[in-house]
C-alpha cells in the first residue's frame, strides 16, 4: 500500500509539471543563438533564460559558476555565428537531458564546442537552462608544453605568465614572472627564459652570457621537450637553435610558445607558414601565432592577407600594445607614416614597460 501511495504521489506531481520535449528544447537553443549578438539586452535576455539554481561547468579549467555568481556581458558573445547540433536527448518529465556539438565563428575563426546540457520547463510555458558543461575543442590540446613540474598551481600561473608575456613580446614582463619562478623555482632552468629574452632586447651581451652558463648548470630535471628548448636557447648558431627549437616542437606539437620561437629562427618562409598554420588550428585566435602570421604573410608580401592577421588582433586582443604595434609595421610597410606612428604612440602609451616610441622605424 505504501509503495502504491508513493507511485500515486509521483504521478501526480509528473503530472502537474509541464512536459518537456527534445523538439522544444531544440527549438529554444536555436532562439537564443539566432538572437545572438552583442548588446546588453541579449546578455540580459540570456541571463534571464538561466534558472534559478543553474550552474555553468567549465571542463577546460575544472571551475563551477552558479547563476549568483555570474555576470552576463555582451563580450560573452560573438560578433559572427553561433550554432549548435543535438546529438543525443533523454526527456524526462519537464527536464531534456542534451548532448551535442556548437561552432561559435569570430573573424576568420571557428571554435568547435562540445556540451551536456539540461533544459527545465517551468508550469507558465517558458523553457530554460538548468544545467550547462562545455568544453572548446581546441583547449583539449591547450597545453604549452608538457612540463616537469606538475600539480602546483603556483608554478603553473607563473610560467603561464611568463609564456603569454613571451609570446606577445611584453618581455620586460615575461622577465618579471622569470623573477619569482628563478627565486621560487630555483633548480628549474626555463625559468630564465624571460631573463634571456629581455637581455636580448637590450643587447645585453655579457647578461646573454652568463645566463646561457646559468640555464646549461640547471639542465638536470628538466624533460625532453624542455631541455631541447633550452638547448635552443643556449645553442650558438642559427642552425642548431633551429635544430633543437624543432625537436622541441616534435615532443610539444601544440605548443604555441615553442611555435613561435621556432618561427623566428626557421629561415624557410614556406616550413614556418605551414607550422604556424597548423598550430592555429589548434590553438585559433592565440594573440602569439595571429601576429607571428601576420609577419610572416608580410615578408611575402601578401598584404592584404597579413592585414587581415594584424586587425584580428586589434579587434580581439585590444588589450594588448603588441597588437596595434605590429598594425603599425604594416603601415609603415606600405608606406603610411602616419597611421604608423599613430600605432607606435599608442602602443607605448598603453605598455610603457614593453614598448617605446621610435619615430626611426617609419622610413621617410
Amino acid at each position: 500500500m505504501k509503495n502504491l501511495m508513493l507511485t500515486a504521489i509521483a504521478a501526480s506531481l509528473l503530472a502537474s509539471c509541464s512536459t518537456l520535449t527534445s523538439d522544444e528544447a531544440r527549438e529554444f537553443q536555436t532562439s537564443m543563438e539566432k538572437a545572438n549578438a552583442a548588446t546588453q539586452e541579449h546578455a540580459d535576455a540570456f541571463y534571464n533564460a538561466l534558472n534559478d539554481d543553474f550552474a555553468f561547468y567549465n571542463g577546460a579549467t575544472g571551475g563551477l559558476w552558479p547563476k549568483s555568481e555570474i555576470t552576463v556581458t555582451p563580450d560573452w558573445f560573438d560578433e559572427d555565428t553561433t550554432y549548435s547540433e543535438f546529438l543525443s536527448t533523454h526527456e524526462s518529465g519537464n527536464v531534456v537531458s542534451a548532448f551535442g556539438k556548437g561552432v561559435s565563428k569570430y573573424g576568420m575563426f571557428e571554435i568547435n564546442t562540445r556540451f551536456h546540457a539540461l533544459y527545465t520547463k517551468a508550469d507558465d510555458g517558458s523553457v530554460n537552462w538548468l544545467r550547462n558543461m562545455a568544453i572548446n575543442e581546441h583547449l583539449l590540446a591547450f597545453r604549452w608544453m608538457d612540463l616537469s613540474i606538475k600539480d602546483d598551481d603556483r608554478f603553473s600561473e607563473l610560467f603561464q605568465g611568463m609564456a603569454r608575456s613571451a609570446t606577445t613580446l611584453r618581455f620586460t614582463t615575461a622577465a618579471a614572472y622569470s623573477d619569482s619562478l628563478a627565486s621560487e623555482y630555483p633548480d628549474y632552468a626555463p625559468a630564465h627564459f624571460g631573463h634571456f629574452l629581455k637581455a636580448w632586447q637590450d643587447n645585453d651581451e655579457t647578461g646573454m652570457i652568463d645566463l646561457v652558463e646559468s640555464i646549461s648548470g640547471k639542465l638536470d630535471n628538466e624533460n625532453h621537450a624542455e631541455t631541447e628548448w633550452m638547448m635552443g636557447i643556449t645553442a650558438d648558431s642559427q642552425e642548431m637553435r633551429t635544430y633543437h627549437w624543432q625537436n622541441a616542437l616534435n615532443l610539444s606539437p601544440n605548443s604555441p610558445l615553442i611555435t613561435v620561437f621556432y618561427s623566428f629562427n626557421q629561415p624557410n618562409v614556406a616550413v614556418k607558414e605551414a607550422v604556424v598554420r597548423r598550430v592555429l588550428e589548434r590553438h585559433p585566435g592565440n594573440a602569439g601565432l595571429c601576429n607571428v602570421m601576420g609577419y610572416i604573410l608580410m615578408s611575402q608580401d601578401k598584404m592584404e592577407d597579413a592585414k587581415e592577421y594584424f586587425e584580428f588582433n586589434m579587434t580581439f586582443h585590444d588589450d594588448l600594445a603588441n597588437s596595434f604595434d605590429s598594425m603599425g609595421d604594416w603601415y609603415a610597410k606600405n608606406g603610411d607614416s602616419e597611421n604608423a606612428l599613430e600605432m607606435f604612440q599608442k602602443a607605448a602609451d598603453m605598455d610603457p614597460d614593453n614598448f617605446t616610441f621610435d619615430a626611426s622605424r617609419v622610413e621617410e
